[in-house]
């Protein structure tokens, strides 16, 4: 039977089992927090060293404690001025690599430069020689027309005079001709009189 089980009905008996059930459970109680309490080997032991310390004992602990920090402290120093050094080489090697740097940079930006140049120059160098070759290809056209053009005239001119001179030697023959037959009939007339 349980505490929460008990009411006024019941019975001596019920209430007696109940007490005893509660009292039985307080015992055990007890003795856990007896067990918590007691404190673990461990512990004892940190207990009795310290019951063990005296005063000078404490003062030379203390005295060996500063000793050591100081080393530690000095051995911290040198560690932290031997970081300062590493960084000022550091801190100078970067300054010179980053001079360098701007050095080959501006080299670099020079020769960029004189590449660009060198590209503009070569680019206009091709244009100018595609714009010579297509002049020289108009100027041969056109030579070759006027050339074209003077020989047809000089073929007109050449037919021209041909044509003239044979038209001349004809006129002139015709004369002639003309001149020989009036000639022969006055001299016929002439001869006939």
């Amino acid at each position: 039977m349980t505490t929460s089980d008990i009411s006024a009905k019941n019975t001596k008996n019920e209430i007696f089992e109940a007490y005893q059930e509660v009292l039985q459970q307080l015992k055990e109680s007890k003795k856990s927090n007896k067990m918590a309490v007691q404190p673990k080997p461990s512990e004892q032991v940190m207990l009795n060293r310290a019951a063990q310390q005296t005063p000078d004992g404490i003062i030379n602990d203390i005295a060996g404690l500063k000793l050591l920090i100081g080393k530690s402290l000095e051995t911290l120093e040198n560690q932290l001025l031997n970081e300062q050094k590493k960084l000022a080489e550091l801190q100078q090697a970067i300054t010179l690599k980053t001079a360098e740097l701007e050095e080959t940079y501006g080299i670099q930006k020079n020769a960029d430069t004189l590449a660009a140049l060198l590209q503009a120059h070569q680019q206009r160098k091709e244009t100018f020689e595609q714009e010579m070759v297509k002049q020289q290809a108009i100027l041969d056209q056109e030579m070759a027309q006027k050339r074209s053009r003077w020989k047809k005239e000089q073929e007109e001119i050449e037919a021209y005079q041909k044509e003239q001179a044979l038209s001349q030697k004809t006129i002139r023959q015709r004369e002639e001709e003309a001149y020989i037959y009036k000639r022969d009939i006055e001299r016929q007339k002439n001869h006939d009189q």
